[in-house]
């Protein structure tokens, strides 16, 4: 509401009992409309209107009520029109401007009392009034500017309760409302409660999808706590057992690995099916060499695709095919299709993987001898959640998102994704099709076994903080840290992390986020505005990963945000590079 007089007195007047000059009847002029002269009807005009009004409604619900006070302006020839809602969940009920145009649009989202205004009177009487110079009763409306000199007003109702007004309002004293106005704004009013209707309905689907994308992140959050505590415990173990030569031991915690794996994947893709569905997701672009990222997800995925007793076919073209697209998307992409290939296909089957560059795209197929796809279901396969009668009765079957994610990143990448089966039992072929770009750009990423990370006695020289208020997950970190010969200290709480930094002087920070007390944002903030810590590589370890949390631990000062549970791998890449960088050799003047 405007800040001026008129929209003070509007905001006061719910608490106050002002003082009449005149009765109500005297303001209520609803027998003048049938006196005066009607002016000629004009119904093609109003069916044009209408119909303009029904395609809002299609498309663009949001704004329908702003379209229809507009319409009521011209179609009145009124000086302002609103709609007023009725709200009375707590306190005294109010009725508020949800639209307003005209003269008056400055006090948009004005309120005037439920039991003292001109809404609520003629919600009390459920039918149409006129009111002229109301002021003279509702004395609040005197500071109203410009004058209201005359009000018509229509109540509409949902479901046989009645919710709110249509108003137009003339200003000038030479202008008046008749008959043909009470009919045109009465049809107005009943489209009033249908948009209104709608335009709630859209705002509790928000509301449902906000509550659902806070419970999914707060869930995710919970689980990748524990998870990245027992996927750190899970890796020292195997590569202790290993040493030992424990082998039975050693193949129960690769088994462990590769289900906490799944885990993980699974709550990426419910995160990521959250964010596709807000249009919240976003790709980074980057010339990339898509022969080596197919050739390395491959690399990947070989073990526990021949753990599944499958045999695995690859067939890449020697030259790189170039694309620009996301690195981490892409990889999603094929991950996905070879993932839910292994699941749907029985052991001793076989799984195709194909690269080929057909005119202007890079075509991929993953080819199964799997339990294939129904008919019925081929049309539906890509959708959230869809599952076919195979998927349902596999003990593999999934979450049914992982093709629905695939078709959205494909098209995110513009490019196009198909399904081609033969029926039950009869395998499945998957095409995605991507446009060639950057032909003569450079080769792109090389498959990550191109770099390697040293460790042992290279690594006894780099100082690791690890804070985090799960002890579990700090404990465990700190095990697989010093396995690969870094001096690591624990801290569980943020005043311990800053004296820690102080005086452990680490040249690499592991922080989680969400922290009690001092939280992880905070420390780095702290740490990096003072000069002898302003140098540590701050590493933030989440349970969040949207693009809000990314930002947000970017803008404290962090250099890197991972998400839990972390890969080791991913975590031993970066503290190698600070490793790296440490032990570049300086001259004396500071320069390598």
């Amino acid at each position: 509401m405007s800040s001026s007089s008129a929209s003070s007195a509007l905001r006061s007047s719910g608490a106050l009992s002002p003082p009449t000059h005149v009765p109500l009847e005297a303001v209520i002029s609803t027998a003048q409309l049938y006196a005066r002269q009607p002016r000629q009807s004009d119904p093609a005009a109003e069916n044009r209107a209408l119909v303009a009004l029904a395609k809002d409604l299609v498309g663009a619900p949001s704004a329908i009520l702003h379209r229809l006070v507009q319409t009521a302006l011209e179609l009145c020839r009124a000086g302002s029109c609103g709609v007023s809602i009725m709200e009375d969940d707590a306190g005294p009920g109010i009725f508020r401007w949800h639209a307003l145009v005209g003269a008056l649009s400055g006090h948009l989202w004005g309120t005037t009392p439920r039991n003292f205004s001109p809404c609520g009177t003629v919600v009390d009487t459920n039918a149409l009034q006129l009111m002229t110079n109301i002021g003279r009763h509702f004395t609040y409306l005197n500071d109203v500017k410009p004058a209201i000199l005359e009000a018509l007003l229509v109540p509409f109702a949902i479901g046989g309760k009645t919710v709110g007004t249509i108003w137009v309002v003339m200003h000038d004293a030479d202008s008046h409302f008749d008959a043909e106005d009470a009919r045109v704004l009465s049809n107005l009013g009943e489209f009033a409660a249908a948009a209104y209707q709608v335009k709630t309905s859209l705002q509790q689907i928000s509301d449902d999808h906000r509550r659902k994308d806070e419970f999914l992140a707060t869930l995710a959050h919970e689980l990748r706590n524990p998870l990245s505590a027992i996927h750190a415990a899970n890796h020292y173990l195997n590569a202790r057992l290993a040493k030992l030569g424990h082998v039975d031991l050693h193949q129960a915690a690769i088994l462990q690995q590769r289900q906490l794996a799944a885990m993980n994947r699974m709550i990426d893709d419910l995160m990521d099916v959250s964010r596709l569905t807000r249009n919240k997701l976003e790709i980074r672009k980057h010339p990339l060499n898509l022969t080596a990222l197919i050739a390395e997800v491959i690399t990947d995925m070989r073990e526990g695709i021949e753990k599944a007793g499958l045999e695995l076919h690859v067939d890449l073209p020697i030259e790189p095919m170039m694309f620009d697209g996301d690195e981490t998307r892409l990889t999603q992409i094929l991950a996905n299709l070879l993932h839910n290939a292994t699941k749907f296909t029985p052991a001793g089957g076989s799984i195709a993987v194909t690269a080929t560059m057909e005119d202007e795209h890079s075509v991929i197929v993953v080819r199964d001898t799997g339990v294939g796809i129904p008919s019925t279901m081929l049309s539906k396969i890509f959708e959230p959640f869809a599952q076919g009668e195979p998927a349902r009765d596999n003990a593999n079957g999934g979450l049914g998102i992982g093709l629905s994610l695939v078709r959205h990143l494909t098209t995110l990448h513009d490019g196009t994704v198909s399904a081609k089966s033969g029926g039950a039992g009869q395998g499945s072929e998957f095409t995605v099709r991507l446009p060639r770009r950057c032909e003569t750009a450079a080769q792109g990423r090389l498959p990550a076994a191109a770099t390697s990370v040293e460790g042992g006695e290279a690594n006894l020289s780099l100082r690791v903080l690890v804070v985090d208020d799960n002890h579990d997950a700090a404990d465990s970190m700190k095990l697989m840290l010093v396995q690969e010969g870094y001096d690591v200290r624990v801290c569980y709480e943020g005043d311990a992390a800053l004296a820690a930094a102080a005086q452990f002087r680490p040249q690499v920070l592991l922080q989680d986020i969400s922290m009690p007390g001092i939280s992880g944002l905070d420390i780095a903030r702290r740490l990096r505005a003072s000069e002898d810590t302003r140098d540590i590589v701050l590493i933030a370890l989440s349970g969040f990963g949207q693009e809000k949390d990314l930002r947000r631990s970017s803008e404290a000062g962090f250099a890197h945000h991972l998400v839990k549970p972390v890969a080791l791998e991913r975590i031993l890449e970066l503290l190698g590079d600070v490793a790296k960088a440490a032990r570049a050799p300086q001259s004396s003047d500071g320069e390598p």
